[in-house]
Order: structure tokens, then C-alpha cells, then sequence
């Protein structure tokens, strides 16, 4: 009962400090906890049972808090991933999978069952002894056999923040708990995609959503979904030139950089947001940065038609020349 106490109170006071209600999803590791904690008690009145207490309460204290410290140390990862101490810290729209809550449940959970077979009301010793055994076998070796493969971070949940969406052709959805608004996100939005379109872009996303609440697995953006860091282009006075950003996009991953600062600081000027490409081009000095300025100058005194032909032309281009 302390363990859970010891649980329980710093949640109920963090969700009551917060106004909020947790999330059956956000509950998953304190279950854990609370289900091992009643493992550990199982096996530590097994161990009582057979070793004096005087022995066996310092000893399983000892050694359960070596065992499960210092498996986020070895270089074995499946040992943190059945150890009981979740083995990362969830990041703002992460949440932890249940399967990668089981197997905790398992290894842990399994050794206390192996013992609590040990009391069943059965005369025959063996029978027990072999029940407990292989239960005591069997689930830590599933448990360790389900995370053969996994990295340091277990399979996580992302995206997971509840979000306010606003408008149509584009959907801007960006996290409640954010500090910019959707309203006027969107509003952003409108207004660089208007420049585009008027410079010859013809595409327009369905949907414009922030990258805060992807945790550490960002996604690529796709021709009708635009990833882009809204919450912290607006705190760094960048947004509408991250919403530009969003909208050059190669069909390829390895990209000339002559092409691909070409295409951006075309999109970076019609935006009005010339100024910051400059900022973030600082100390990125390349061979071809004149002839990329005076290729963009003269794309600029063109019609929007043939601007929007060379700008198609240029991301396959790009892609052709890096590859």
C-alpha cells in the first residue's frame, strides 16, 4: 500500500495542480508500476519465506535497485525494456504502447507467479515445484524474446496531443496546450500561399498541422499534409518562412544544394521572407551562391507561369543532379 501511495500522490497532485483529467493512454505506466509493485511484494514474501528477514529484506532491496538502475547502462537494450523502469522519458504528444508495457508485466510478473505457485494446496511437491518453474521460465524468456530489435526507446505513441483544427484548403491544426492560436496560424498560411500561387505555385495542402506534438520521430510532410513546426516558427518570429519552407518539397532526399537554395530562396523572396533565408544562410557559405542570387533575380522578372514551369523544373533537377 506505501508503494502505491507513493505512486499515486504525485500524479494526483500534478493532474490537480494542472486542472486536467489524465488519458486511459497516460495511465498505462502507473498501472505498470502498481501491478509490478505487487509482483515484487509476492516475490520478496517468497524470498522471506526461505532466507531470515534480516537477510532477505536488506538483500532484495539491495539487489532489486541495482538490477533495475542500472539496466538503462547496459549495452544489452532489451535489459531496460523488461527491467520495470520505463526506459525513457515521453516527450510532449508521446505516449508509451502497451506492448511496450507487457514486457515488464512479464518478467517481473512471471517470476512472482512462479512463486506464488510454490503455495498452492497440492500434496505433490514436483507438481508444483514444475508448475512454478516453467511459469517462472517460460514469461521472462517471452518477455525477453518480444523486444529482441529494440533500440534504446521502446515503440512509442506519437502525435498523441489534442489538437484545435481551423478552416478548410488548408486545415491548420496545431495543439491546445500551444501558445499560438490556430485562427491566426492559418491566417499566416493563407496569406504565404497567396504569394505562392501569385509567383506560379499551383499546389495547396489539406491540411497544415504542427510538429510539437510529434515527439522524437518527426514525419516527412506529404503534397496534402505539411509538417511544419508552427509553435516554434511563431516564437522565433519565422512562421510565414516556415510555411515557405513546407512548401518546397523534392520528390528525392539527396538534393543538389545549387537547385535546392535556388528553389528556397525563390520561395523564401515572393514570400516577403528574403531577410530570414539570409539569417539562416549565415556562416553557410557555398561555391555557387552568386549564381545561385542571379539565377533567382532572374527568375523574378518573369511572368508567375514561367516562374511556376522553372520552379517544377528545379526540384526535378535537383533530385537528378544529387543523386
Amino acid at each position: 500500500m506505501s508503494a502505491w501511495i507513493l505512486l499515486l500522490l504525485p500524479v494526483v497532485l500534478a493532474l490537480g495542480s494542472a486542472a486536467a483529467l489524465p488519458t486511459p493512454a497516460s495511465l498505462g505506466p502507473l498501472v505498470m508500476a502498481m501491478l509490478l509493485c505487487l509482483a515484487h511484494a509476492v516475490i520478496g514474501f517468497g524470498v522471506g519465506l526461505v532466507a531470515p528477514p534480516v537477510v532477505a529484506a536488506p538483500l532484495m532491496a539491495v539487489l532489486v535497485w541495482v538490477l533495475v538502475a542500472f539496466s538503462w547502462s547496459a549495452d544489452a537494450f532489451w535489459i531496460r525494456h523488461v527491467s520495470g523502469q520505463y526506459p525513457t522519458t515521453l516527450m510532449f504528444g508521446e505516449s508509451a504502447t502497451y506492448g511496450s508495457l507487457l514486457p515488464h508485466l512479464l518478467f517481473t510478473g512471471g517470476l512472482a507467479v512462479g512463486a506464488a505457485l510454490l503455495w498452492l494446496p497440492m500434496r505433490s511437491r514436483w507438481i508444483r515445484g514444475g508448475l512454478a518453474a516453467v511459469v517462472a521460465f517460460s514469461c521472462p524468456v517471452v518477455a525477453v524474446r518480444a523486444v529482441q530489435g529494440w533500440e534504446a526507446n521502446p515503440p512509442l505513441l506519437a502525435g498523441q496531443a489534442p489538437m484545435d483544427c481551423v478552416g478548410t484548403a488548408p486545415k491548420v491544426c496545431v495543439p491546445q496546450a500551444a501558445s499560438v492560436r490556430a485562427s491566426a496560424v492559418r491566417k499566416d498560411a493563407v496569406s504565404v500561399l497567396a504569394d505562392l500561387h501569385s509567383a506560379g505555385f499551383t499546389k495547396t495542402p489539406d491540411v497544415i498541422v504542427d510538429r510539437l506534438g510529434e515527439g522524437r520521430y518527426a514525419l516527412p510532410s506529404t503534397a496534402t499534409i505539411w509538417r511544419v513546426g508552427l509553435t516554434s516558427g511563431a516564437q522565433r518570429d519565422e512562421l510565414r518562412y516556415q510555411i515557405a519552407r513546407a512548401a518546397v518539397q523534392f520528390p528525392c532526399l539527396s538534393v543538389d544544394p545549387t537547385y535546392g537554395n535556388a528553389v528556397m530562396l525563390w520561395a523564401a523572396t515572393v514570400t516577403g521572407e528574403a531577410d530570414t533565408y539570409n539569417d539562416h544562410m549565415k556562416g553557410r557559405k557555398f561555391v555557387e551562391e552568386d549564381e545561385v542570387r542571379r539565377t533567382v533575380d532572374r527568375v523574378l522578372t518573369t511572368d508567375p507561369r514561367e516562374q511556376g514551369k522553372w520552379y517544377r523544373q528545379s526540384l526535378i533537377a535537383g533530385c537528378q543532379a544529387g543523386s
